[in-house]
């Protein structure tokens, strides 16, 4: 006997049964708990408390399944992080994290499974190619689990003992900048092909000021202040993926820039001022740069292909879009802009990250340097 929409029963012992869902297991089974009364208050009583407890977590500390920690760390992280996070959030957890270590309880997970996990990506991890998973990628993923970790703990007590992991080192590849050769060549180019097309106008825009391609395709005339000569970025576009578990999608979003950094003003060189002139009066302030239209733009990719295209029809050996950004650094600094502000100028959080990632020394420029080295 029970009574309706409690879930709270008399037994055949003539206690009372009270019936809660504690979860779901790896394969979406709805997982029981039950608690024991000598009276049906006492029983329903114990059965509300017990169903509280579970909305806070799911699980006990005992028998807390990986997949089900992970499921609500996500659900906490999705109030204030950005679509384009949550989605690499969601990619790595359904893509190599709980195909691996969603069937264990988060009790099981130690350091020597992650070890053996981290191993195994290293050598198969790659899900297109079966090739291992490039250092940061795996990087990225133990990050992941680490925080997941931490909330558990934080949420339950349970200590996940994964603090003695072996990480891959970080192998540094070369950032590919234009040669001087090239420089001139995209410059000759641009002269000619400005007046026709205005995605030519962005290329010019990123050679002198190194903005991201997002910072740029997100770029309305109106973020062009032509007698402070300045520039205002406040937006970014990118694709991203907006998926459900059977069908994969992607789509175009705006918003926010990486980083606070990131949103800044910078000057304008003359040279690319007087050049700007020319085109702002044509447009709409509300327009965006690369397509002249208040409707429509060019997103990322796209620019991608028009840029790879560019470089092939004038004789020169196709980099990417970042390629741009990476040579404004270096040009910057063998012109002899200071680092403070080159960092500022390129959104920087720290001068560290233009002199490790973004600055490259020429042959010449070394050359240059040495020479100043004196023993008398």
């Amino acid at each position: 006997m029970s009574r309706k929409g409690t879930n709270v029963y008399k037994r055949k012992d003539g206690r009372w049964e009270g019936r809660y869902v504690k979860g779901y297991d790896i394969s979406g089974k709805r997982v029981l708990g039950f608690v024991y009364g000598k009276t049906y208050k006492e029983a329903l009583e114990k059965k509300n408390k017990a169903q509280a407890e579970c909305k806070k977590f799911p699980f006990s500390s005992e028998d807390m399944l990986f997949v089900e920690a992970a499921k609500q760390w996500y659900q906490k992280e999705e109030i204030g992080l950005k679509p384009s996070s949550l989605m690499k959030y969601q990619r790595i957890l359904d893509s190599h994290i709980l195909p691996f270590f969603g069937r264990y309880k988060c009790s099981q997970i130690n350091s020597e499974l992650v070890n053996q996990y981290i191993l195994k990506k290293s050598v198969e991890g790659n899900l297109k190619t079966s090739e291992g998973l490039s250092s940061s990628t795996i990087r990225d993923i133990v990050r992941i689990i680490r925080t997941i970790a931490n909330y558990v703990e934080e949420m339950t007590g349970l200590h996940m003992n994964i603090h003695h992991i072996t990480l891959p080192k970080i192998k540094k590849q070369p950032r590919r900048v234009f040669t001087q050769e090239d420089i001139k060549k995209l410059i000759l180019a641009l002269d000619e092909e400005c007046d026709k097309d205005l995605r030519c106008v962005g290329i010019l825009l990123c050679m002198y000021t190194g903005l991201r391609i997002g910072e740029l395709c997100a770029l309305k005339w109106s973020d062009i202040n032509l007698e402070k000569e300045t520039l205002y970025i406040t937006k970014t576009m990118q694709r991203i993926e907006s998926s459900t578990k059977k069908i994969r999608k992607t789509c175009v979003i705006e918003g926010e820039p990486k980083t606070c950094s990131s949103r800044r003003i910078i000057p304008l060189p003359s040279v690319l001022v007087q050049s700007l002139k020319t085109y702002k009066a044509d447009y709409e302030e509300d327009a965006y740069l690369l397509s002249g239209s208040v409707k429509k733009y060019v997103e990322p990719r796209n620019f991608q292909y028009f840029f790879k295209s560019f470089q092939e029809k004038n004789g020169i050996k196709p980099l990417n879009c970042h390629a741009l950004r990476h040579t404004f650094a270096t040009m910057g600094v063998a012109s002899g802009i200071d680092i403070k502000s080159l960092s500022e100028i390129l959104g920087h959080s720290n001068v560290n990250i233009t002199l490790n990632y973004y600055v490259h020394s020429s042959m010449e420029q070394k050359k240059k340097q040495i020479e100043l080295l004196k023993y008398s």
